[in-house]
């Protein structure tokens, strides 16, 4: 009975040493054309991209420059098959893979071999080659020449792809407009298309329309207008013109220099067109309403030697 025992368990040895894992160590990558940062850093993710497809007991980092430096080897620098060896020798792994990464132009490659520890010689090559940016090479690229490593089917070469952009839909501009009416309460129709009821506001695109006025009991009354995203427009009554400025100071106080320059435009419309029969109006939003009325009228009233008293509304 004993024996039986022995035999069993000698079997399960066997089994487990037929089923283990070779051992692998990863080099650092040479690099030309590339910073030593960005060399790191793919060597890491080939070795990562290693340890996921299972193939092979990858040693980690750490241990490694724990060894060789217990060794007093200096393995920076190492790029042909027999310093490789050597390598792999001092950290009894059963493979070690050299490689390098270059950039020539635009274009990038990278180039790896396993090497056979006990042969001394390379049993399998990868390479891939690519344009475009590097971080391709940190996705892609690392993990086709990992598959290559193990010996499984992998693209070798990618392009840089051309993402088109979609033209953005151009937002036709808009602007406010407030319609009134003497009397109130007319019906305003765009197109044979009601707007609404005097009075009302309404947000049309910068264009010209023509607006049909109707009320029961008086005749119908057409309009054009104009929508412009200025401050500045005029609108047409019976007997004279009424030029209107809007300006909006939302987070501003009232003061008399904020209302100077809309003044002076005024004055120089009225100056040339004083021929005209013209109004003026000018419409200012701020966010104090209180303000008003701390604010001095000394430059209102020298606007008024130049104004006739019907033309300043």
């Amino acid at each position: 009975m004993p024996m039986l025992r022995n035999k069993v368990l000698i079997s399960l040895f066997l089994m487990s040493s037929l089923f283990a894992k070779e051992i692998i160590a990863v080099l650092d990558l040479d690099q030309i054309g590339l910073s030593d940062q960005e060399a790191t850093i793919l060597t890491q993710r080939l070795t990562t991209k290693l340890i996921s497809l299972n193939k092979y007991q990858v040693v980690e980092r750490n241990n490694m420059d724990k060894i060789l430096k217990e060794q007093k080897f200096q393995h920076s620098g190492c790029t042909d098959s027999e310093c490789a060896v050597e390598i792999g020798q001092l950290l009894n792994t059963d493979f070690i893979i050299l490689g390098s990464v270059n950039k020539f132009g635009s274009t990038y490659a990278v180039d790896a071999r396993l090497i056979d520890v006990g042969l001394g010689k390379s049993l399998i090559s990868a390479e891939f080659s690519m344009k475009g940016e590097i971080d391709i090479l940190l996705t892609t690229g690392m993990t086709s020449i990992a598959k290559q490593l193990c010996d499984l089917p992998a693209q070798k070469t990618a392009e840089a792809t051309q993402v088109d952009i979609p033209p953005v839909a151009q937002i036709a501009p808009k602007a406010r407009v407030i319609i009134k009416s003497n009397p109130l309460g007319s019906q305003v129709y765009l197109d044979d298309a009601i707007l609404g009821s005097t009075p009302f506001t309404k947000s049309l695109e910068h264009g010209m329309y023509t607006l049909l006025f109707h009320k029961t009991g008086y005749d119908s009354l057409s309009k054009n207008i104009t929508v412009e995203g200025v401050e500045d427009y005029d609108v047409c009554r019976n007997d004279f013109i009424e030029a209107n400025q809007c300006k909006y100071h939302e987070m501003q106080n009232a003061t008399s220099s904020l209302i100077r320059k809309p003044l002076i435009l005024m004055l120089d419309h009225y100056i040339k067109k004083k021929s005209e029969k013209y109004k003026y109006k000018l419409r200012i939003y701020y966010y104090y309403e209180k303000t008003f009325r701390n604010l001095s009228l000394g430059i209102c009233n020298s606007c008024r030697r130049f104004l006739c008293n019907d033309r300043m509304v």
